[in-house]
């Protein structure tokens, strides 16, 4: 028999469970480590089943011990089970916990040359098939656990040791004194051991590789029950840590208790008799209600129900409402006493990331120089700082205040950059008065901003390395000039938290992404749809012509033409020039859907200007082989006219989200799936060529120039979204829109919104894209009643008659979809969407443009 100690020592207490036990132990027989370096004990905590008796014929290839117990609880038998040990470094697992084959390896490397490392791993459930209801709550809260603790610079806290899965030397547990055996109840017993931990030094760390799968099988008896403890135990944590009392639930809820929370407080303090059949009678009704689904129902009286249990557990170790008071009364002034270290961000960064990993101070003063940036308060139960925790927490907590000392100061070096005469947003000024609309990239600097005579306000698109950020108002000075010094402010007072960590260097997950597909650069077309508006197309065209794209042809599709003059004008660009007799914006895009030469079709209106980054930031979203369609951001190209803001700030205009989403049927309610002008408009999209085959194309009888109005773009991706497939949001794939200038122009194209989107949830009641009920619940709750009728009611800023000429098209929609039905009976049906049978004949008018750098591959025929 070999007589050298283990390596390691795994503890396991259990009672009562022995097929997971078994399923554990069995887990451990396939690691990875040689199996004379580990030994594993098993305490048998009062365990009455065949436990002791299995344990006694089971042969594992590795050292197996059982210690037997009394019922004392986990704590007392942890601390027997290390007190056996023969190993240096001391593993405890819960009996339910099923190991990876590299978790014993990867928390025996964690200590290697270390002598205060407390390893933690991941034991996410194990639950296979359909959850319920607490099953789902179960396995959101831990998974949402431990990706808090593996965000990198983590600041862990007591609550983060988590003895399912936990390790550390046999020396640190002994200094610390081991598990406290004044917890009889698994409740709080790893968190009482936590705080001493921390505050010994102990380094927590968390150990992704030593990875296993918690077979736990929770019901809602056993977290009515844990909550009972949890009251319990909260209370003695609060009495050994009286620090720590301010942070613990009963503190909070004591305080400032809500009405449903001092009712049950109530209950279990003063007529617990009556709380505990309220609450049975509460248990048989949450399985009713999961039983009918009715899950917001169950939440709520769950919630309740176990708010109530824990004051129960509250109410047991206290016994009145009086004690309680005394009891928080005792930890109110048990705050930390420790003063905070300066340090100063000017030398930069690394500087202050040693000095902290020097002294580990538990709170620190921020300086840039001689001001003051801001505080980073102790933290009960937290660890001291250390260097990886400084950027983390800036960003989390003084973003602003750091924005205006050291990322603005350092841009206002940079060189000078023209602020770009476009942008808007919500409403912060006033309606009757002109907006400037202008763009600012933080990038290239904050700069003087002049507005023209005759604006009261400027509309600023604030972006950082093109990602917009948001929209702010600042008002026009007497002199017209507002100072980079007043830009500089209001950004960072709007957009310090969000703007600062881009400044300095880093990127999210998004970006980072990005910055992988820069290089996926497809060919795309781009289609125009114009009919009769050939000034407003030149613009649109020019803009295109301009974009910074390596290969892509831009077609004008020219919809019922009473003349030459599109033609005239695709010819003297160079554009692809097709014509479309039949009147019908959706007709249109179907023929340049059939037109197009490339596999990416990108769709925009002859009353948009594009950004220049425009097609780089559609084709780096379908990098994603998942997409199938994409949109964009759709500013407004000017607020002069009371029309043009009375749309964008208090309608909300076409687009004004700056952030990037991704939308899938199984991600959505069917009330978001019918809101599709969320997804996005018909001013800013793009699509893979294969959908049309697979889907069809854009419906013929919707949109401008059938009687419906509008609708078709909206009903396109509503039908992707709904058939399985994403579509992506992309605020960075930038255009802007001029918007109706006048309101009687304003006044019809709201009747249009209200007939084509009664057209569209029509279309979609006859394709049965969502089930027929929601459609019609849909229409009546949220778009009539909590759109329409609301904003007729309280109307705000916005004229009562516009609201009454979208309700009007919204009531007349019906006879218009009819309409827009007969209408197409007579036409011709077009061909399949994305058909590419031979290229499109163009017009005569159309001739070769002259030649010019290779910027993409336009030509006419």
């Amino acid at each position: 028999m070999n007589r050298n100690p283990p390596a390691v020592s795994i503890v396991i207490p259990t009672r009562n469970r022995c097929e997971a036990l078994r399923r554990t132990l069995d887990a451990l027989a396939r690691q990875t480590v040689p199996a004379e370096a580990m030994e594993v004990i098993v305490v048998a905590d009062g365990c009455t089943d065949d436990t002791t008796t299995w344990l006694r014929e089971y042969r594992p290839p590795y050292r197996l011990r059982c210690v037997e117990l009394p019922h004392s609880g986990p704590a007392t038998a942890r601390n027997a089970g290390a007190a056996a040990a023969a190993g240096e470094i001391l593993l405890f697992i819960d009996d339910d916990i099923e190991s990876a084959p590299g978790l014993v390896a990867a928390h025996l490397r964690s200590h290697e040359g270390s002598a205060d490392v407390v390893a933690i791993g991941p034991y996410p459930p194990f639950a296979p098939g359909r959850q319920d209801f607490v099953g789902t709550l179960f396995r959101r809260w831990w998974s949402d656990l431990f990706t808090a603790i593996a965000e990198p610079g983590h600041r862990f806290t007591y609550r983060d040791v988590l003895t399912g899965n936990l390790s550390l030397r046999r020396t640190l547990f002994l200094r610390v004194g081991g598990f406290d055996a004044a917890f009889p109840d698994p409740s709080h017993e790893d968190w009482e051991f936590g705080i001493r931990l921390v505050k010994a030094g102990a380094r927590l760390t968390y150990v992704a590789d030593a990875a296993a799968w918690h077979h736990n099988r929770t019901d809602l008896d056993r977290t009515y029950r844990r909550a009972r403890e949890d009251g319990n135990g909260d209370v003695l944590m609060g009495r050994l840590h009286p620090e720590l009392l301010p942070t613990l639930p009963l503190a909070h809820r004591g305080l400032a208790p809500r009405p449903v929370e001092n009712a049950v407080r109530a209950l279990a303090f003063r007529a617990p008799a009556i709380g505990d059949s309220l609450a049975r009678l509460a248990r048989r009704v949450l399985d009713v209600l999961e039983w009918l689904r009715l899950r917001r129902a169950w939440r709520r009286l769950s919630g309740a129900t176990q708010r109530y249990w824990y004051w129960r557990g509250v109410a047991d170790a206290l016994g009145s409402q009086a004690e309680l008071a005394r009891f928080l009364a005792h930890g109110s002034g048990a705050g930390s006493t420790e003063s905070a270290l300066d340090i100063d961000l000017r030398p930069g960064f690394a500087e202050a990331e040693r000095r902290l990993d020097v002294e580990r101070p538990a709170a620190v003063r921020v300086w840039y120089g001689d001001v003051l940036i801001g505080q980073i308060p102790p933290v009960p139960g937290a660890e001291r700082l250390r260097g990886r925790h400084l950027r983390p927490l800036l960003a989390r907590h003084l973003g602003v205040p750091l924005l205006n000392a050291k990322a603005i100061e350092a841009l206002a070096t940079s060189p000078r950059a023209p602020v770009s005469e476009l942008a808007t947003a919500r409403r912060e000024g006033p309606l009757d008065a002109p907006l400037f609309v202008a763009e600012s990239d933080l990038s290239r600097g904050v700069h003087d901003l002049e507005v023209p005579r005759g604006y009261g306000a400027a509309r600023v698109l604030v972006r950082v390395r093109g990602r917009p950020l948001g929209w702010m108002t600042i008002p026009s000075p007497s002199d017209r000039r507002i100072p980079a010094t007043e830009l500089r402010k209001a950004i960072s007072e709007q957009f310090g938290p969000g703007s600062w960590p881009a400044l300095l260097g880093y990127t999210d997950a998004n970006e980072a992404d990005g910055a992988q597909r820069e290089g996926f650069c497809p060919p795309i077309t781009v289609v125009v749809c114009t009919r009769d508006r050939t000034e407003m197309l030149a613009g649109c065209l020019r803009t295109l012509l301009e974009l910074d794209y390596p290969e892509y042809e831009v077609i004008v599709v020219d919809n019922a033409p009473s003349d030459e003059r599109t033609a005239r004008l695709a010819a003297d660009l160079g554009v692809r020039y097709v014509r479309e007799d039949v009147p019908g914006l959706d007709r249109a895009r179907n023929r340049g859907i059939r037109a197009a030469r490339y596999d990416i079709v990108a769709f925009t209106d002859d009353d948009v200007r594009v950004d220049p980054g425009w097609l780089r930031e559609v084709a780096a979203a379908f990098a994603d082989p998942e997409l199938m369609a994409v949109t964009g951001l759709v500013a407004p190209l000017t607020l002069d006219t009371a029309a043009e803001r009375l749309f964008e700030l208090e309608y909300g205009g076409l687009s004004q989200r700056t952030r990037q989403r991704t939308f899938r049927r199984s991600e959505m309610r069917n009330a978001q799936l019918l809101w599709a002008s969320g997804i996005g408009c018909g001013a800013n999209m793009a699509y893979r060529k294969r959908i049309f085959d697979a889907l069809g194309g854009f419906d013929v009888a919707l949109d401008a120039g059938t009687l419906a109005g509008t609708g078709g773009d909206i009903e396109m991706l509503h039908r992707i979204v709904a058939s399985g497939h994403a579509v992506a949001y992309r605020p960075t794939a930038l255009v802007w829109h001029r918007h109706r200038p006048t309101l009687p122009a304003l006044r019809r194209q709201l009747f249009d919104n209200g007939r084509g989107f009664g057209a569209y949830l029509i279309t979609c009641f006859r394709k049965r894209t969502v089930p027929r009920h929601a459609i019609l619940r849909f229409a009546f709750r949220d778009w009539l009643g909590r759109w329409i009728l609301r904003r007729l009611v309280r109307p705000g800023a916005f004229p009562r008659g516009l609201v009454i000429a979208e309700m009007a098209g919204a009531i007349l929609s019906p006879f218009f979809y009819l309409g827009a039905q007969w209408e197409q009976r007579g036409r011709p049906a077009p061909a399949p969407a994305a058909l590419a049978a031979r290229p499109e004949p163009t017009s005569p008018a159309a001739v070769a443009r002259p030649s010019r750098p290779p910027r993409h591959a336009s030509s006419a025929r």
